[in-house]
């Protein structure tokens, strides 16, 4: 530098000092944009000197540069992070879960649709079935087994396929019944009402169940003639007083009597109304929280050689029924 002249600066507009280009580079705070001369590649704005000329950034330069979230992945235009990446967003990430600016593994709790998901954290190979309505590709990535235009639908006993609580395919319970020699889980999806090893059976006179064309358990129709019996069973019980949300019941209509050879599962009704010869209430001379105390009767007969199954059901006059009472069970054995 000669008397007279000024130092270099990184502001004059000239290249000199140790400048790559025109005031950049070098010992410059300015990095050269793309298209400027350069020596090194922290002479760049980019980090890619290349031929002695700053470039673009790419996603396959091994550098962290440009809008990328992490070397050659990340943002608008390279491929997603993997795993312990940095990332900005969700969708930096190959598992579509960026936590803390860090790529994160997909997992099927994390609120997010990633991963092998066929939908926010449901489907895939790795993750539960969906509900219905959900997004899926294949039947197993639904709860009903049943996926139709990529969303899971409701199961039905007309679709074909074997769902939610059906024997076999489209019967069993809630559906038709299943005919002897499909599958079945309980007996109650089966027409004669025998499962026996995942198998429904036929009705036969040795299977201790009235089915068939039975009239009795394992008799009549085309089993030997059923031994009538006629004795009769008595069933007793307190008459209700109140509603379930503790109000006064003050419109009692009357009494169903139920029963049948299956616990909880009962073929055979009685409907009494009060008044009828056939029911028997009496005061039992104490005072309940709505009135007198009344405990009621009444008479079950013609049962065959069985164990049978016994509850009572009360209605209103509006003709809502209540639920069952306790179970009674009686064992008839008839010479």
């Amino acid at each position: 530098m000669g008397d007279g002249e000024s130092p270099p600066t990184c502001y004059d507009g000239i290249k000199n000092g140790q400048e790559a280009d025109v005031d950049c580079g070098g010992t410059c705070p300015k990095k050269c944009s793309d298209g400027k001369s350069c020596l090194y590649y922290y002479d760049c704005e980019n980090l890619t000197c290349a031929s002695g000329i700053c470039g673009g950034a790419s996603c396959q330069d091994g550098k962290k540069n440009g809008a990328e979230t992490d070397v050659d992945c990340g943002g608008p235009t390279c491929g997603a992070c993997a795993e312990g990446q940095f990332c900005t967003a969700d969708s930096d990430c190959a598992g579509a879960h960026c936590v803390a600016l860090q790529c994160v593994p997909a997992s099927c709790d994390d609120g997010v649709h990633n991963g092998s998901e066929t939908d926010v954290d449901c489907g895939g190979s790795d993750c539960s079935w969906c509900e219905d309505g959900k997004a899926c590709s294949s039947g197993s990535d639904c709860w009903s087994a049943v996926c139709t235009g990529g969303a899971c639908q409701v199961a039905s006993c007309t679709d074909g396929v074997k769902n939610q609580f059906e024997g076999d395919v489209d019967c069993g319970f809630g559906c038709p019944l299943c005919a002897a020699g499909r599958t079945c889980d309980i007996s109650e999806d089966c027409q004669d009402y025998v499962c026996v090893n995942g198998t429904c059976l036929a009705a036969s006179c040795t299977d201790g169940i009235l089915n068939g064309k039975e009239t009795g358990v394992d008799c009549g129709g085309s089993c030997a003639a059923c031994v009538v019996c006629s004795h009769d069973v008595t069933l007793a019980w307190d008459a209700p007083f109140t509603h379930l949300d503790g109000t006064c019941l003050t419109n009692l209509a009357g009494y169903t009597l139920h029963w049948g050879t299956a616990s909880t599962t009962y073929t055979e009704h009685k409907k009494m109304n009060l008044g009828d010869p056939d029911l028997t209430c009496e005061p039992t001379g104490e005072q309940g929280q709505c009135g007198p105390a009344t405990t009621c009767s009444a008479k079950v007969t013609g049962l065959a050689n069985a164990t049978w199954y016994f509850a009572v059901t009360a209605f209103d006059s509006d003709s809502s029924e209540s639920g069952y009472s306790n179970e009674a069970s009686k064992t008839i054995d008839c010479p």
